[in-house]
């Protein structure tokens, strides 16, 4: 199976704890992970063979060209998210899946090959309920769906039949004052309608696991029995490389860093301060005694345990 990132060297040690939680969930399958980034120092490069030389895995890294880094893209994020646009050009598969960085990996993503996407651009699991506001914005049909593209499946043969990347490129260039939220908008847009649906559990975003979740009244039915087979968790808030986290599941990503060859500290975030953490603590003390629950806060440890358990 083939995997898809695109960290910068700063982001290194959290994708060698993304690919160690991979790797361990999925012994019996051989991936081959292409790194595609602007950059990876020997230190980071050595640590990826260790990794690669531990569970028998291909760990390639390959540089992004300065040409295609100087495509001018809207957005804070700057090249490296827009840099899956480019697969086509870098990798010689029929399919690859993307991940983003922020993601732990806790069930088979070879599951993922059972599905059928050969008639499809790509497949993604389904985006937080907020989406159906950036359909209007993209001009996109409201019966269209939207997917998350944190975890995208391409299906590379198709985007080459169909020029893809460029059209995604022209799209970028058409639209930038609209563009938001990155390649995510630029794929939708230029693969709507022949985007397949994924489950929810291949990625059980964080913003699900709030007491008023972000989630359309379908996948809310659906929430329960996706966590129960989650294969996929990603930390769409305070990272877990940060103390201050307090995702109910930041706990999986502390295991499998711990297991990655990299050493990795957690110091409190950027937007951590004295008042806010002392507040929401109080918070979420009151919601521990059922006296209230606030909507933007998570669902406490032990009750995403007991779904689980049940």
């Amino acid at each position: 199976m083939n995997i898809l990132i695109t960290p910068t060297n700063s982001y290194a040690a959290y994708a060698g704890a993304l690919l160690t939680s991979i790797f361990e969930n999925d012994k019996n399958t051989l991936f081959n992970v292409y790194i595609l980034t602007t950059g990876f120092d020997k230190e980071n490069t050595d640590k990826m063979e260790v990794l690669a030389q531990r569970y028998s895995q291909s760990i390639k890294i390959i540089q992004f060209s300065d040409e295609d880094s100087r495509v001018p893209v809207p957005g804070r994020w700057g090249i490296s998210t827009y840099i899956k646009l480019f697969a086509t050009d870098y990798i010689d598969a029929d399919k690859v899946l993307y991940l983003d960085i922020d993601i732990t990996v806790v069930g088979k993503l070879s599951l993922l090959e059972n599905f059928d996407i050969s008639e499809y651009y790509a497949a993604a699991p389904p985006d937080a309920s907020t989406s159906e506001g950036h359909k209007k914005r993209l001009g996109i049909p409201q019966e269209n769906f939207f997917g998350c593209c944190g975890v995208v499946y391409l299906n590379l043969k198709k985007w080459r039949e169909d020029d893809l990347k460029q059209k995604s490129l022209s799209f970028i260039q058409d639209n930038f004052n609209i563009i938001q939220f990155a390649d995510q908008d630029v794929i939708n847009s230029v693969c709507t309608g022949r985007i397949y649906k994924l489950p929810m559990r291949f990625n059980m975003m964080a913003f699900f696991f709030r007491n008023a979740p972000l989630l359309s009244e379908e996948d809310k039915s659906d929430f329960v029995n996706e966590l129960k087979h989650m294969v996929v968790i990603h930390y769409t808030c305070t990272k877990p490389w940060f103390s201050d986290c307090d995702m109910p599941l930041k706990n999986q990503f502390i295991k499998y860093a711990d297991k990655s060859p990299w050493e990795i500290s957690y110091p409190r975030s950027a937007h951590y301060t004295t008042i806010r953490y002392a507040i929401n603590s109080i918070r979420y003390f009151i919601q521990r005694l059922n006296i209230k629950t606030y909507p933007y806060l998570f669902l406490s440890t032990r009750k995403v345990k007991k779904i689980l358990k049940s």
